[in-house]
């Protein structure tokens, strides 16, 4: 799960709120994320509210659990933004930038981070 889904079910007061618990309670598969991911929604979610505790009650009670990477798998990563190094430019081209929910940008968030469930 990326930032923008778990920063938009642990604050009431984001535009995607309701959105983002409605799917949740459609999910089937377990909810997975990562330390980046996490560090980044404590962040937004600013370490001392309410929706940052909510968001660390729901990974103990196993709401949510963390991949952690292990070291073939951060290796594997590396070979991969090394093969896919020079598509950075042609991606980010207007001609090019694919249009999906959860890519726009909500007010007070940085870019790809609307809020929206995958």
């Amino acid at each position: 799960m990326d930032t923008g889904p778990l920063v938009a079910l642990f604050d009431p007061k984001d535009g995607e709120h309701a959105r983002c618990v409605m799917v949740l309670k459609t999910i089937r598969e377990p909810a997975v994320t990562t330390t980046p991911v996490l560090t980044e929604a404590f962040h937004m979610l600013n370490p001392a509210s309410i929706g940052s505790d909510r968001l660390r009650e729901f990974i103990e009670t196993g709401g949510l659990s963390v991949w952690f990477f292990d070291r073939s798998s951060l290796t594997r990563s590396f070979e991969l933004m090394e093969l896919y190094a020079d598509h950075h430019s042609t991606m980010s081209s207007p001609e090019t930038r694919l249009d999906l929910p959860g890519a726009h940008s909500a007010p007070g968030r940085p870019p790809g981070h609307g809020g929206r469930p995958p």
